[in-house]
Protein backbone atom coordinates (compact mmCIF):
# COMPACT_ATOMS: atom_id res chain seq x y z
CA UNK A 1 0.00 0.00 0.00
CA UNK A 2 2.82 2.35 0.94
CA UNK A 3 4.64 1.39 -2.26
CA UNK A 4 1.52 2.23 -4.30
CA UNK A 5 1.18 5.64 -2.64
CA UNK A 6 4.84 6.39 -3.26
CA UNK A 7 4.40 5.47 -6.91
CA UNK A 8 1.40 7.80 -7.23
CA UNK A 9 3.33 10.66 -5.64
CA UNK A 10 6.22 10.19 -8.05
CA UNK A 11 3.78 10.09 -11.01
CA UNK A 12 1.95 13.25 -9.93
CA UNK A 13 5.26 15.04 -9.26
CA UNK A 14 6.59 14.05 -12.69
CA UNK A 15 3.34 15.14 -14.32
CA UNK A 16 3.51 18.57 -12.65
CA UNK A 17 7.15 19.03 -13.64
CA UNK A 18 6.28 18.06 -17.26
CA UNK A 19 3.37 20.48 -17.36
CA UNK A 20 5.60 23.24 -15.97
CA UNK A 21 8.33 22.63 -18.54
CA UNK A 22 5.78 22.44 -21.38
CA UNK A 23 4.25 25.73 -20.23
CA UNK A 24 7.60 27.48 -20.31
CA UNK A 25 8.37 26.14 -23.78
CA UNK A 26 4.93 26.98 -25.15
CA UNK A 27 4.78 30.47 -23.64
CA UNK A 28 6.51 32.06 -26.61
CA UNK A 29 4.26 30.28 -29.07
CA UNK A 30 0.98 31.17 -27.39
CA UNK A 31 1.80 34.61 -25.96
CA UNK A 32 -0.24 37.44 -27.45
CA UNK A 33 1.81 39.82 -29.60
CA UNK A 34 1.48 43.63 -29.45
CA UNK A 35 2.77 46.24 -31.94
CA UNK A 36 5.80 48.12 -30.61
CA UNK A 37 5.89 51.90 -30.30
CA UNK A 38 8.72 52.20 -32.86
CA UNK A 39 6.82 49.99 -35.33
CA UNK A 40 3.63 52.07 -35.22
CA UNK A 41 5.59 55.35 -35.43
CA UNK A 42 7.21 54.12 -38.65
CA UNK A 43 3.86 53.60 -40.41
CA UNK A 44 2.06 55.99 -42.77
CA UNK A 45 -1.11 56.09 -44.82
CA UNK A 46 -0.28 54.90 -48.37
CA UNK A 47 -2.31 55.58 -51.49
CA UNK A 48 -4.20 52.52 -52.69
CA UNK A 49 -4.50 53.49 -56.37
CA UNK A 50 -1.92 54.25 -59.05
CA UNK A 51 -3.45 57.67 -59.70
CA UNK A 52 -5.58 60.09 -57.69
CA UNK A 53 -8.09 62.20 -59.64
CA UNK A 54 -10.14 65.26 -58.79
CA UNK A 55 -13.84 64.82 -57.91
CA UNK A 56 -13.39 61.13 -57.09
CA UNK A 57 -13.03 59.11 -53.88
CA UNK A 58 -9.29 58.63 -53.33
CA UNK A 59 -8.31 55.81 -50.98
CA UNK A 60 -5.47 55.67 -48.45
CA UNK A 61 -4.66 52.50 -46.51
CA UNK A 62 -2.88 51.94 -43.18
CA UNK A 63 -2.16 48.38 -41.98
CA UNK A 64 -1.16 47.72 -38.35
CA UNK A 65 -0.13 44.16 -37.46
CA UNK A 66 -0.87 42.40 -34.14
CA UNK A 67 -3.78 44.56 -33.04
CA UNK A 68 -7.52 44.04 -33.52
CA UNK A 69 -9.87 46.79 -34.79
CA UNK A 70 -11.60 47.26 -31.42
CA UNK A 71 -8.24 48.40 -29.98
CA UNK A 72 -7.72 51.05 -32.67
CA UNK A 73 -9.39 54.49 -32.74
CA UNK A 74 -8.99 57.07 -35.54
CA UNK A 75 -9.49 60.84 -35.27
CA UNK A 76 -9.47 62.95 -38.46
CA UNK A 77 -7.81 66.34 -37.96
CA UNK A 78 -8.08 69.52 -40.02
CA UNK A 79 -7.65 68.88 -43.75
CA UNK A 80 -5.89 71.18 -46.25
CA UNK A 81 -7.79 73.44 -48.62
CA UNK A 82 -9.57 71.66 -51.48
CA UNK A 83 -9.54 68.34 -49.56
CA UNK A 84 -12.75 66.76 -48.19
CA UNK A 85 -13.25 63.81 -45.86
CA UNK A 86 -15.45 61.06 -47.35
CA UNK A 87 -15.27 58.04 -45.02
CA UNK A 88 -13.11 55.97 -42.69
CA UNK A 89 -13.41 52.23 -42.07
CA UNK A 90 -11.57 49.60 -40.00
CA UNK A 91 -11.36 45.93 -40.87
CA UNK A 92 -9.33 42.85 -39.94
CA UNK A 93 -6.50 41.88 -42.23
CA UNK A 94 -4.75 38.53 -42.17
CA UNK A 95 -0.95 38.24 -42.09
CA UNK A 96 0.88 36.69 -45.00
CA UNK A 97 1.31 32.92 -45.07
CA UNK A 98 4.29 31.88 -42.99
CA UNK A 99 4.37 35.13 -40.98
CA UNK A 100 4.59 35.03 -37.16
CA UNK A 101 2.28 38.05 -36.85
CA UNK A 102 -1.24 37.86 -35.49
CA UNK A 103 -4.27 39.34 -37.23
CA UNK A 104 -4.04 43.09 -37.65
CA UNK A 105 -6.16 46.14 -38.44
CA UNK A 106 -6.53 47.77 -41.84
CA UNK A 107 -7.74 51.41 -41.84
CA UNK A 108 -9.30 52.56 -45.12
CA UNK A 109 -9.49 56.35 -45.43
CA UNK A 110 -11.28 58.00 -48.37
CA UNK A 111 -10.74 61.65 -49.28
CA UNK A 112 -11.78 63.83 -52.19
CA UNK A 113 -9.73 66.57 -53.91
CA UNK A 114 -11.32 69.56 -55.66
CA UNK A 115 -8.26 70.70 -57.60
CA UNK A 116 -5.21 69.03 -59.16
CA UNK A 117 -1.82 69.45 -57.56
CA UNK A 118 0.61 68.01 -55.03
CA UNK A 119 -0.94 67.32 -51.61
CA UNK A 120 0.52 66.40 -48.22
CA UNK A 121 -2.47 65.69 -45.95
CA UNK A 122 -1.95 66.55 -42.29
CA UNK A 123 -1.07 63.67 -39.96
CA UNK A 124 -4.04 62.27 -38.01
CA UNK A 125 -4.37 60.92 -34.45
CA UNK A 126 -4.60 57.14 -34.11
CA UNK A 127 -4.92 55.37 -30.73
CA UNK A 128 -3.46 51.87 -30.70
CA UNK A 129 -3.92 49.84 -27.47
CA UNK A 130 -4.48 53.09 -25.55
CA UNK A 131 -1.36 54.87 -26.89
CA UNK A 132 -1.63 58.04 -29.02
CA UNK A 133 0.21 58.26 -32.34
CA UNK A 134 0.29 60.86 -35.14
CA UNK A 135 0.32 58.93 -38.40
CA UNK A 136 1.41 60.89 -41.51
CA UNK A 137 0.06 60.59 -45.05
CA UNK A 138 2.11 59.84 -48.15
CA UNK A 139 2.49 62.89 -50.43
CA UNK A 140 0.37 62.38 -53.53
CA UNK A 141 -0.03 64.00 -56.91
CA UNK A 142 -3.67 64.60 -57.85
CA UNK A 143 -4.47 64.79 -61.57
CA UNK A 144 -7.40 66.32 -63.41
CA UNK A 145 -10.21 63.80 -63.71
CA UNK A 146 -9.86 62.30 -67.21
CA UNK A 147 -13.66 62.04 -67.47
CA UNK A 148 -13.75 65.84 -67.43
CA UNK A 149 -11.03 66.29 -70.05
CA UNK A 150 -11.26 66.25 -73.81
CA UNK A 151 -8.67 64.24 -75.77
CA UNK A 152 -5.70 66.16 -77.16
CA UNK A 153 -3.58 65.64 -80.26
CA UNK A 154 0.05 66.70 -80.74
CA UNK A 155 2.92 66.09 -83.15
CA UNK A 156 6.64 65.54 -82.64
CA UNK A 157 9.20 65.57 -85.44
CA UNK A 158 11.79 62.81 -85.47
CA UNK A 159 14.70 65.19 -86.09
CA UNK A 160 13.63 67.50 -83.25
CA UNK A 161 12.63 70.43 -85.45
CA UNK A 162 10.11 72.87 -83.98
CA UNK A 163 8.11 75.78 -85.38
CA UNK A 164 9.29 79.31 -84.71
CA UNK A 165 7.26 81.92 -82.88
CA UNK A 166 5.27 82.59 -86.07
CA UNK A 167 4.33 78.91 -86.48
CA UNK A 168 6.59 78.28 -89.49
CA UNK A 169 8.87 75.25 -89.82
CA UNK A 170 11.82 75.22 -92.24
CA UNK A 171 12.82 72.32 -94.49
CA UNK A 172 14.29 71.70 -97.94
CA UNK A 173 12.75 70.24 -101.05
CA UNK A 174 13.23 66.49 -101.04
CA UNK A 175 13.65 66.22 -97.25
CA UNK A 176 11.87 63.22 -95.75
CA UNK A 177 10.07 64.78 -92.79
CA UNK A 178 9.17 62.00 -90.37
CA UNK A 179 6.79 62.78 -87.52
CA UNK A 180 4.67 60.96 -84.94
CA UNK A 181 1.18 61.83 -83.73
CA UNK A 182 0.50 61.61 -79.98
CA UNK A 183 -2.79 61.56 -78.12
CA UNK A 184 -3.60 62.41 -74.52
CA UNK A 185 -6.73 61.63 -72.46
CA UNK A 186 -8.15 59.35 -75.18
CA UNK A 187 -9.28 55.82 -74.44
CA UNK A 188 -9.44 54.72 -78.09
CA UNK A 189 -9.10 55.93 -81.67
CA UNK A 190 -11.93 55.22 -84.12
CA UNK A 191 -10.84 56.88 -87.35
CA UNK A 192 -7.83 58.61 -88.94
CA UNK A 193 -7.96 60.58 -92.18
CA UNK A 194 -5.67 63.06 -93.94
CA UNK A 195 -5.29 65.38 -96.89
CA UNK A 196 -1.84 65.82 -98.45
CA UNK A 197 -0.66 69.11 -100.04
CA UNK A 198 0.17 69.10 -103.73
CA UNK A 199 3.71 68.43 -104.95
CA UNK A 200 4.52 66.12 -102.05
CA UNK A 201 4.62 62.44 -101.10
CA UNK A 202 3.06 60.98 -97.96
CA UNK A 203 3.12 57.51 -96.40
CA UNK A 204 2.45 55.70 -93.14
CA UNK A 205 5.62 54.35 -91.49
CA UNK A 206 4.43 52.73 -88.27
CA UNK A 207 1.22 52.17 -86.32
CA UNK A 208 1.57 51.82 -82.55
CA UNK A 209 -0.19 49.40 -80.22
CA UNK A 210 -2.65 52.02 -78.95
CA UNK A 211 -4.37 52.04 -82.35
CA UNK A 212 -5.11 48.31 -82.40
CA UNK A 213 -5.48 47.57 -78.66
CA UNK A 214 -9.08 47.28 -77.42
CA UNK A 215 -10.33 49.87 -74.94
CA UNK A 216 -10.93 47.37 -72.13
CA UNK A 217 -7.20 46.51 -72.02
CA UNK A 218 -6.05 50.11 -71.65
CA UNK A 219 -5.22 51.80 -68.37
CA UNK A 220 -5.03 55.52 -67.71
CA UNK A 221 -1.75 57.34 -68.23
CA UNK A 222 -1.13 61.08 -67.93
CA UNK A 223 1.58 60.84 -70.58
CA UNK A 224 1.24 61.41 -74.29
CA UNK A 225 0.72 58.12 -76.13
CA UNK A 226 2.22 57.56 -79.62
CA UNK A 227 -0.38 56.70 -82.25
CA UNK A 228 1.15 56.58 -85.70
CA UNK A 229 4.28 57.70 -87.54
CA UNK A 230 4.15 59.26 -91.02
CA UNK A 231 6.72 60.43 -93.55
CA UNK A 232 6.04 63.51 -95.66
CA UNK A 233 8.30 64.62 -98.53
CA UNK A 234 7.69 68.06 -100.14
CA UNK A 235 9.11 68.04 -103.67
CA UNK A 236 9.29 71.73 -104.65
CA UNK A 237 10.38 75.00 -103.11
CA UNK A 238 7.59 77.14 -101.67
CA UNK A 239 5.18 77.56 -98.76
CA UNK A 240 3.17 74.50 -97.69
CA UNK A 241 0.44 73.79 -95.22
CA UNK A 242 1.22 70.83 -93.00
CA UNK A 243 -0.74 67.72 -94.06
CA UNK A 244 -4.25 68.06 -92.67
CA UNK A 245 -4.80 65.08 -90.35
CA UNK A 246 -8.05 64.42 -88.53
CA UNK A 247 -8.62 61.82 -85.80
CA UNK A 248 -11.87 60.73 -84.13
CA UNK A 249 -11.09 59.84 -80.50
CA UNK A 250 -13.20 58.47 -77.64
CA UNK A 251 -12.70 60.18 -74.27
CA UNK A 252 -12.88 58.56 -70.84
CA UNK A 253 -16.48 59.75 -70.42
CA UNK A 254 -17.51 57.95 -73.62
CA UNK A 255 -17.97 61.02 -75.81
CA UNK A 256 -16.44 61.24 -79.30
CA UNK A 257 -14.59 64.22 -80.65
CA UNK A 258 -12.64 65.11 -83.78
CA UNK A 259 -9.03 66.07 -83.08
CA UNK A 260 -6.97 68.21 -85.43
CA UNK A 261 -3.40 69.47 -85.25
CA UNK A 262 -2.53 73.14 -84.74
CA UNK A 263 -2.10 75.06 -87.97
CA UNK A 264 1.52 74.68 -89.10
CA UNK A 265 3.18 76.23 -92.14
CA UNK A 266 6.34 74.97 -93.82
CA UNK A 267 8.86 77.15 -95.62
CA UNK A 268 10.44 74.78 -98.15
CA UNK A 269 13.83 75.99 -99.38
CA UNK A 270 15.78 74.79 -102.41
CA UNK A 271 17.06 71.21 -102.39
CA UNK A 272 20.40 70.60 -100.69
CA UNK A 273 22.28 70.60 -104.00
CA UNK A 274 21.17 74.14 -104.81
CA UNK A 275 23.38 76.01 -102.34
CA UNK A 276 24.19 79.76 -102.57
CA UNK A 277 27.13 80.47 -104.85
CA UNK A 278 28.62 83.41 -102.91
CA UNK A 279 29.02 84.66 -99.36
CA UNK A 280 26.63 87.53 -100.09
CA UNK A 281 23.93 85.11 -101.24
CA UNK A 282 24.59 82.92 -98.20
CA UNK A 283 24.20 85.89 -95.85
CA UNK A 284 21.03 86.91 -97.66
CA UNK A 285 19.49 83.50 -97.01
CA UNK A 286 20.04 83.80 -93.23
CA UNK A 287 19.58 87.54 -92.87
CA UNK A 288 16.04 86.85 -91.65
CA UNK A 289 17.46 86.02 -88.22
CA UNK A 290 17.59 89.72 -87.36
CA UNK A 291 14.84 91.09 -89.61
CA UNK A 292 11.21 91.74 -88.83
CA UNK A 293 9.02 88.60 -88.58
CA UNK A 294 7.32 89.33 -91.90
CA UNK A 295 10.67 88.85 -93.70
CA UNK A 296 11.76 85.72 -91.80
CA UNK A 297 12.73 82.38 -93.22
CA UNK A 298 12.68 79.60 -90.68
CA UNK A 299 15.53 77.33 -89.74
CA UNK A 300 16.25 74.49 -87.34
CA UNK A 301 18.21 75.84 -84.36
CA UNK A 302 19.31 74.01 -81.22
CA UNK A 303 19.37 76.36 -78.22
CA UNK A 304 22.57 75.19 -76.51
CA UNK A 305 24.24 76.52 -73.36
CA UNK A 306 26.06 79.27 -75.26
CA UNK A 307 22.75 80.48 -76.72
CA UNK A 308 21.11 80.42 -73.27
CA UNK A 309 23.95 82.52 -71.82
CA UNK A 310 23.65 84.97 -74.72
CA UNK A 311 19.89 85.33 -74.08
CA UNK A 312 20.67 86.01 -70.42
CA UNK A 313 23.21 88.68 -71.38
CA UNK A 314 20.80 90.33 -73.84
CA UNK A 315 18.11 90.44 -71.15
CA UNK A 316 20.56 92.03 -68.69
CA UNK A 317 21.30 94.72 -71.29
CA UNK A 318 17.57 95.23 -71.82
CA UNK A 319 17.04 95.50 -68.04
CA UNK A 320 19.64 98.30 -67.75
CA UNK A 321 18.46 100.32 -70.76
CA UNK A 322 15.58 102.62 -71.66
CA UNK A 323 12.95 100.64 -73.59
CA UNK A 324 11.86 103.48 -75.87
CA UNK A 325 15.26 104.52 -77.23
CA UNK A 326 17.47 101.44 -76.78
CA UNK A 327 18.05 98.66 -79.31
CA UNK A 328 18.39 96.09 -76.49
CA UNK A 329 14.73 95.03 -76.57
CA UNK A 330 14.71 94.55 -80.35
CA UNK A 331 18.01 92.65 -80.33
CA UNK A 332 16.82 90.32 -77.60
CA UNK A 333 13.49 89.60 -79.33
CA UNK A 334 15.19 88.95 -82.66
CA UNK A 335 17.66 86.53 -81.10
CA UNK A 336 14.92 84.66 -79.20
CA UNK A 337 12.90 84.39 -82.41
CA UNK A 338 16.01 83.06 -84.11
CA UNK A 339 16.26 80.40 -81.37
CA UNK A 340 12.58 79.48 -81.85
CA UNK A 341 11.55 80.81 -78.41
CA UNK A 342 8.31 82.53 -77.49
CA UNK A 343 9.09 84.49 -74.31
CA UNK A 344 6.13 86.85 -74.01
CA UNK A 345 7.44 88.94 -71.08
CA UNK A 346 9.95 91.77 -71.47
CA UNK A 347 12.46 92.98 -68.90
CA UNK A 348 11.55 95.75 -66.48
CA UNK A 349 13.92 98.69 -66.93
CA UNK A 350 16.01 99.73 -63.90
CA UNK A 351 16.55 103.19 -65.41
CA UNK A 352 12.80 103.59 -66.00
CA UNK A 353 12.12 102.66 -62.38
CA UNK A 354 14.59 105.27 -61.14
CA UNK A 355 13.01 107.90 -63.40
CA UNK A 356 9.57 107.06 -61.99
CA UNK A 357 10.75 107.78 -58.43
CA UNK A 358 12.50 111.00 -59.52
CA UNK A 359 9.27 112.16 -61.21
CA UNK A 360 7.33 111.32 -58.04
CA UNK A 361 9.74 113.38 -55.92
CA UNK A 362 9.55 116.37 -58.29
CA UNK A 363 5.74 116.32 -58.38
CA UNK A 364 5.59 116.08 -54.57
CA UNK A 365 7.92 119.07 -54.26
CA UNK A 366 5.72 120.98 -56.73
CA UNK A 367 2.59 120.06 -54.73
CA UNK A 368 4.19 121.30 -51.50
CA UNK A 369 5.23 124.57 -53.18
CA UNK A 370 1.69 125.06 -54.53
CA UNK A 371 0.18 124.59 -51.07
CA UNK A 372 2.75 126.94 -49.47
CA UNK A 373 1.82 129.69 -51.92
CA UNK A 374 -1.90 128.83 -51.52
CA UNK A 375 -2.47 127.53 -55.05
CA UNK A 376 -4.89 124.89 -53.74
CA UNK A 377 -6.25 123.60 -57.05
CA UNK A 378 -2.78 123.19 -58.52
CA UNK A 379 -1.65 121.60 -55.27
CA UNK A 380 -4.50 119.07 -55.31
CA UNK A 381 -3.84 118.21 -58.96
CA UNK A 382 -0.13 117.76 -58.25
CA UNK A 383 -0.92 115.58 -55.19
CA UNK A 384 -3.20 113.30 -57.21
CA UNK A 385 -0.55 113.03 -59.94
CA UNK A 386 2.07 112.21 -57.28
CA UNK A 387 -0.17 109.48 -55.84
CA UNK A 388 -0.63 107.93 -59.29
CA UNK A 389 3.11 107.99 -59.95
CA UNK A 390 3.74 106.57 -56.45
CA UNK A 391 1.44 103.59 -57.06
CA UNK A 392 3.04 103.00 -60.43
CA UNK A 393 6.51 103.25 -58.91
CA UNK A 394 5.67 100.71 -56.20
CA UNK A 395 4.21 98.23 -58.71
CA UNK A 396 7.18 98.70 -61.03
CA UNK A 397 9.65 98.28 -58.15
CA UNK A 398 7.98 95.00 -57.15
CA UNK A 399 8.36 93.80 -60.72
CA UNK A 400 12.03 94.85 -60.73
CA UNK A 401 12.70 92.97 -57.49
CA UNK A 402 11.14 89.69 -58.69
CA UNK A 403 13.83 87.02 -58.99
CA UNK A 404 13.96 85.49 -62.46
CA UNK A 405 16.31 83.94 -64.96
CA UNK A 406 16.81 82.02 -68.19
CA UNK A 407 16.14 78.26 -67.96
CA UNK A 408 18.89 75.91 -69.17
CA UNK A 409 16.31 73.37 -70.33
CA UNK A 410 14.71 70.32 -68.77
CA UNK A 411 11.47 69.42 -67.01
CA UNK A 412 8.99 71.39 -64.92
CA UNK A 413 7.74 69.04 -62.16
CA UNK A 414 4.55 69.41 -60.06
CA UNK A 415 6.56 68.32 -56.97
CA UNK A 416 10.30 68.68 -56.21
CA UNK A 417 11.29 65.24 -57.44
CA UNK A 418 13.11 63.97 -60.53
CA UNK A 419 11.81 61.67 -63.27
CA UNK A 420 8.07 62.22 -62.71
CA UNK A 421 5.77 60.95 -65.44
CA UNK A 422 3.68 64.13 -65.24
CA UNK A 423 6.60 66.54 -65.57
CA UNK A 424 6.37 69.03 -68.46
CA UNK A 425 9.29 69.60 -70.81
CA UNK A 426 10.42 73.24 -71.05
CA UNK A 427 12.79 74.41 -73.81
CA UNK A 428 16.22 75.84 -73.07
CA UNK A 429 16.20 79.65 -73.16
CA UNK A 430 12.71 80.19 -71.75
CA UNK A 431 12.12 82.82 -69.06
CA UNK A 432 11.15 81.65 -65.54
CA UNK A 433 10.20 83.63 -62.41
CA UNK A 434 11.22 82.25 -59.01
CA UNK A 435 8.38 82.08 -56.47
CA UNK A 436 9.90 79.86 -53.78
CA UNK A 437 13.13 78.06 -52.81
CA UNK A 438 13.34 74.70 -51.03
CA UNK A 439 16.31 72.34 -50.52
CA UNK A 440 17.99 72.75 -53.90
CA UNK A 441 14.74 73.29 -55.81
CA UNK A 442 12.99 76.38 -57.19
CA UNK A 443 9.23 76.80 -57.55
CA UNK A 444 8.89 78.88 -60.71
CA UNK A 445 6.38 80.36 -63.15
CA UNK A 446 6.79 80.17 -66.92
CA UNK A 447 3.99 82.05 -68.71
CA UNK A 448 0.90 80.46 -67.09
CA UNK A 449 2.61 77.24 -65.94
CA UNK A 450 3.96 76.62 -62.43
CA UNK A 451 6.26 73.88 -61.12
CA UNK A 452 9.61 72.88 -59.63
CA UNK A 453 13.06 72.96 -61.26
CA UNK A 454 16.55 72.38 -59.83
CA UNK A 455 18.18 75.59 -58.58
CA UNK A 456 21.26 75.01 -60.74
CA UNK A 457 19.20 75.00 -63.95
CA UNK A 458 18.85 78.78 -64.49
CA UNK A 459 21.06 81.75 -65.25
CA UNK A 460 19.85 84.57 -62.99
CA UNK A 461 19.13 87.98 -64.52
CA UNK A 462 20.17 90.92 -62.33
Amino acid sequence: MEKSAAKNKKFILGLLIGIFIWGICAEGAFAKKYPTYEYVKSLSFKKADDYFFTSEDCTYILEIANVTPENVTVYVNTLPAHVSFISSKKEIFLPETGSDDDNGTRIIMKLSFDQPGSYKVNAIDVIVNGIYYRIPFQRVEVLNNPRQLMPELSVKFEDGRKPGSNGIVAARAGDRIRFTLYSKYAVSIENISWQVPENSLFREVKSFEFITETADKKTFTPDEVPLITYEWQPLKKGSYDFPEISIVAVSYNGSRSELTLPNLRFKILEAKGDLPSSQEEYNAVYAYAFDEPSREEEHVFVCDDAAVRKICQLRKEERHSLPLISEALRNRRNYEDYCGLDNVESEASVIFGIIAWIVFALIMIAAIVFFIFKFKIQGIVASVAAAVVLIYGIIYSVRLSEEHGVFKGGTLSPIPEKNLSTAVELPAGCLVFVKERAAGWLYVRHNQSYGWIEDSSIYTIK
